[in-house]
C-alpha cells in the first residue's frame, strides 16, 4: 500500500553530522524505530530497526550506541498510547517513564483515528523521502508488503472485495512507526507542540490532507 504506488528513492543515505537525527517508534512486544534526518522538505532514512519481546532499555541502549558513533539526537516520536497501563514493564513503569530514565524523551502524536487519511498523507510524501538500501532494507519490504484487508466473506474468486482497513500482520508495526514518522516531521520545523488540531492545521496549510 504505502511503497507499491509510490516508489522512494533508494540508495546510499549518509548520515549528515550537520542536521539532528529523529525516531519514530511503534511500541509493544513488536518494537520499531525508523531513524532519520530532515533537510529543507526532503526527509533520509538512515536505519530501521525492529525486535521482539526487549525491554525498552534494549533500545535506548542502541539509541546511545549510535550516539557515541555520531548520531546527534533532536525528537523521538511515540505512539499515542505509549502511557498504556499495557504497555508498563516488570517494574511497574511505562515505556516512557523507563526511556526517560535513560536519556530518550518521548514526544507522543495524538491518535489519528481516520486511518485511510493516515496513509494517504503518508503515500504523498515519498518523492520528497530517500532511504538507504542497507540500513532501511527490512523496512522497505514491510512497506512493500503493508496492505488492506480482504474480505473474505464478499470477495469472488479472481474478484477480490476489500475492507478499507490495514491487514494486522508482521508489516503493520513497521507502517505505523513510518506513518508516525510521517506525523512528526512538520513539528520538527516548526517547533510546535503536538495536538490533533495542530496536525490537521499542518496538512491543510500544505495541502496535504486525503
Amino acid at each position: 500500500v504505502l511503497r507499491k504506488k509510490h516508489p522512494p528513492q533508494i540508495g546510499l543515505v549518509p548520515h549528515d553530522p550537520a542536521y539532528s537525527v529523529h525516531t519514530a517508534w511503534d511500541v509493544g512486544y513488536t518494537t520499531c524505530l525508523w531513524v532519520f534526518q530532515v533537510v529543507g522538505m526532503n526527509r533520509y532514512f538512515l536505519r530501521y530497526y525492529e525486535g521482539q519481546g526487549e525491554g525498552i532499555q534494549h533500545y535506548t541502549d542502541l539509541l546511545h550506541k549510535w550516539e557515541s558513533e555520531g548520531y546527534r539526537y533532536g525528537s523521538h516520536f511515540g505512539p499515542w498510547d505509549i502511557d498504556n497501563p499495557a504497555h508498563k514493564a516488570t517494574e511497574g513503569k511505562t515505556v516512557r517513564e523507563i526511556a526517560q530514565e535513560h536519556g530518550i524523551i518521548f514526544q507522543s502524536l495524538p491518535m489519528d483515528k481516520d486511518t485511510n487519511n493516515s496513509i494517504e498523507t503518508t503515500k504523498k510524501h515519498f518523492p520528497m523521502s530517500w532511504f538507504d538500501a542497507k540500513g532501511c532494507e527490512t523496512g522497505l519490504d514491510a512497506l512493500e508488503w503493508f496492505h488492506e484487508k480482504k474480505n473474505t466473506a464478499m470477495s469472488l474468486e479472481g474478484r477480490p472485495y476489500f475492507t478499507d482497513k490495514p491487514e494486522k500482520d508482521w508489516s503493520e508495526h513497521c507502517a505505523k512507526a513510518f506513518i508516525i514518522a510521517d506525523q512528526g516531521i512538520p513539528f520538527i520545523r516548526t517547533g510546535s507542540s503536538i495536538t490533533t488540531e495542530k496536525i490537521k492545521e499542518l496538512q491543510r496549510k500544505h495541502g496535504l490532507v486525503a
